[in-house]
């Protein structure tokens, strides 16, 4: 009885005097992944206007607005008048890749983009809609669709914005003599093409 009890006295000092089992290691918590870096997109644009021009620092306002609105995504390298390219060959020069974007309206594109898209340009021609009709009829009609359906054979996307619509004299031209009537018009030289050419001939 003397040796169990003493067997057993001495199991359990060999069990109180064991090393507890140690706790199993944390697992190793995942190494944060690297920071992507945003992809920037830079793209050189021309506008038709010189610089100096109301209608060029709006088009600079209307860049810097992207620029922020994306958050720096979307970076542009402004061009003015023929800076880079002649400024009635605009859309010549995206359709062939020189410029990344160009801003011009509609109504000098014939010969580029054919008649349909030329009609698109109606805001500002005789008869036509002034600038909140034609962006009302672009967004809230068809017009966003049906010009798509044009500019996708010539592999083009569209952004259409309104401006100021400016006063009449603003409207039809800049001009070192005074023009008061159709008469006014016989002999001058006159720089355009397009509807306005057109209009002009006859």
């Amino acid at each position: 009885m003397f040796l169990i009890a003493l067997v057993l006295g001495t199991s359990l000092l060999l069990v109180a005097c064991a090393a507890p089992a140690p706790a199993p290691a944390p697992a190793p918590a995942p190494a944060p992944a690297p920071a992507q870096p945003t992809q920037v997109f830079k793209w050189v644009v021309q506008t038709a206007c010189a610089p100096g021009e109301v209608r060029a620092e709006k088009d600079r306002e209307f860049f810097a607005h992207l620029k922020e609105m994306s958050g720096g995504r979307l970076d542009f390298k402004i061009y003015f008048g023929s800076e880079i390219v002649p400024a009635y060959e605009l859309y010549d020069s995206v359709r062939d890749g020189v410029l990344d974007m160009q801003m011009y309206g509609f109504g000098i594109t014939e010969d580029v983009l054919g008649r349909k898209a030329e009609l698109f340009g109606g805001s500002g021609f005789p008869a036509g809609p002034i600038c909140e009709e034609m962006l009302a009829w672009y967004y809230d009609g068809d017009g966003e669709k049906l010009l798509q359906e044009v500019l996708d054979q010539y592999n083009y996307n569209q952004v259409a914005i309104g401006m100021s619509t400016p006063t009449p004299a603003e409207l039809f031209c800049h001009s070192n003599v005074k023009l008061e009537t159709a008469a006014d018009l016989k002999g001058i030289k006159f720089r355009t093409r397009g509807t306005w050419a057109k209009i002009l001939e006859s």
